[in-house]
């Protein structure tokens, strides 16, 4: 059969090809390939891959049926054949494309047959060798996208494919807990590198540097394919990080450092997406939660400090990218200021490392300027100072641990209603409070004040008034006088009669409760 031909004659050819040392002359990787051209451009190679996978009878959907076995072992030679690296890739690049140009399409119908979520083959029930041998045939067919980007523009759904399941893995892990452990980090491992691939424009690359860098086309199809919108994209892309996390705590001493190895990049990958690729406005607020649970776990861990870095630096291009101050808030909150001072003092002898953190707590502590991420930083900093921190700008930032508490202050005096008010907005109000200062008729003022205190309404405070404006109305009117609640935070001073003047800053955000307003 042919199965048994291949397995005779060229298996020993691309054997020998591999074992070529990478300094070999392209003669003596010509010589081999011309032996296994013409084998692999016949007709009779890789005829069972012509069967129909899916008209064949229920009953035949196992691993353990002749045609479907048959058809598994020709994946795995095609596999095979295209993870022949150079010089033996030279030289047989024609011959394997002149064959995949053959074999295309029903090669793909037995992708599609073949991977998990098509349903067709219970992976929990069966042997899994068939899942792996996919994603391998699917890393290699993506790692020279260049070469059959004739063929994967026709198939589009491949690269859905891979997201999805590089998405999705957790939900097919077989076995007991030691071997989900272990098929999910060699299946996540094969999948982030095949992702990598498909959404970087030189495959041969380790990843997406610039949006110049990115594959267009191929990172649209994949988002896609893969039916979920950007926010649960994200959100699976971390649970998968969690899941494997949390097997690892809990049974992964064989597979902790290739798990710890594989974090890094997975979370690498999630960077170029946020980045490069699928850009929104603000991410979910679950998705920001888990990786500050995320980056909290890793960081315990010595051997997992690099993995730690990148879950910091996905949190940070977040909040960076964030069409508001929320992602960072909701950080700060979350606790990820310890955790980010921890890995830029523990990361701080690497200069790339350094220079990174160092950018990203510059982000941090410039955004303080805002009152709700200056309330947020100052309740749940801990004892965690931008002093220890061991990135270049450790003095320049140190400097803002002694002022933030004055600044903290300072906003709670002036600015007592203003949960969400920017040291922007806070400027401005201040420049229209003291603008109405200086331009009140003073001597309306009082006169109203006078006939007033002849009448005090009940459930106001004696001889405490307040003068205020509503710049939401323009023009703006005389201001309106008027006694202040009994339950005010304004007080009488001196023992004489007490006239505050405030401002309000319209229009407010819609969940706002109270106004922002300006005390003078």
């Amino acid at each position: 059969m042919a199965s048994s031909r291949y397995r005779s004659e060229v298996r020993p050819l691309v054997k020998r090809l591999k074992q070529l040392p990478i300094s070999s002359s392209s003669a003596r990787a010509n010589t081999i390939a011309t032996k296994i051209a013409p084998l692999i451009t016949s007709e009779a190679t890789f005829q069972e891959l012509t069967i129909d996978p899916f008209l064949l009878p229920a009953d035949s959907w196992n691993i353990s049926n002749s045609i479907v076995s048959r058809a598994l072992g020709a994946l795995k030679d095609v596999q095979e054949l295209l993870s022949v690296d150079d010089p033996g890739r030279s030289a047989l690049r024609d011959p394997v494309q002149r064959c995949l140009d053959r074999i295309w399409f029903p090669l793909v119908a037995w992708i599609e047959f073949f991977v998990p979520c098509s349903g067709y083959i219970d992976v929990r029930s069966e042997a899994y060798e068939h899942v792996e041998a996919v994603l391998y045939l699917l890393l290699e067919l993506v790692r020279q996208k260049n070469t059959f980007s004739h063929l994967l523009s026709q198939t589009p759904q491949l690269y859905g494919r891979i997201m999805w399941l590089w998405l999705h893995v957790p939900e097919y892990l077989p076995g007991d807990a030691d071997q989900q452990l272990r098929c999910h980090v060699v299946w996540n491992s094969i999948l982030v590198g095949a992702v990598t691939k498909t959404i970087a424009r030189n495959s041969s690359g380790y990843g997406v540097e610039s949006n110049e860098s990115e594959d267009r086309y191929a990172s649209s199809q994949a988002i896609a394919g893969v039916h979920h919108t950007p926010r649960q994209i994200y959100r699976l892309a971390i649970r998968s990080a969690r899941q494997m996390i949390y097997n690892v705590n809990d049974h992964g001493l064989t597979y902790s450092s290739e798990a710890f190895g594989l974090m890094e990049r997975h979370l690498a990958l999630v960077n170029d997406l946020v980045v490069y690729v699928l850009r929104i406005d603000n991410h979910a607020r679950d998705v920001v939660a888990d990786l500050v649970h995320l980056a909290r776990s890793l960081e315990a861990r010595a051997s997992s400090l690099m993995a730690a870095g990148r879950a910091c630096s996905v949190l940070c291009e977040i909040w960076m990218s964030a069409s508001s101050n929320r992602p960072l808030v909701w950080a700060l909150r979350d606790g990820v200021f310890p955790v980010l001072i921890n890995v830029s003092r523990r990361l701080s002898h690497d200069a790339g490392w350094r220079y990174l953190m160092g950018g990203y707590l510059c982000k941090v502590a410039a955004r303080t300027a805002h009152a709700p991420v200056l309330r947020a930083y100052m309740a749940h900093k801990g004892r965690a100072s931008l002093r220890t921190a061991g990135c270049l700008a450790e003095k320049a930032l140190g400097a803002l641990d002694s002022l933030n508490a004055t600044r903290m202050a300072w906003y709670k005096a002036l600015f007592p209603h203003a949960s969400y008010l920017s040291h922007r907005d806070a400027r401005f109000l201040m420049l229209l409070a003291n603008d109405l200062v200086f331009k009140v008729d003073v001597k309306e003022v009082l006169s109203k004040v006078t006939r007033m205190r002849h009448t005090q309404p009940s459930g106001t405070k004696r001889d405490v008034f307040e003068v205020a404006a509503d710049f939401s109305d323009m023009p703006l009117e005389s201001p309106e006088v008027k006694y202040v609640d009994e339950d005010s935070a304004f007080e009488q001073r001196e023992d004489e009669p007490t006239i505050i003047i405030t401002a309000t800053l319209c229009p407010l955000p819609e969940r706002s409760k109270t106004p922002a307003r300006i005390i003078a």
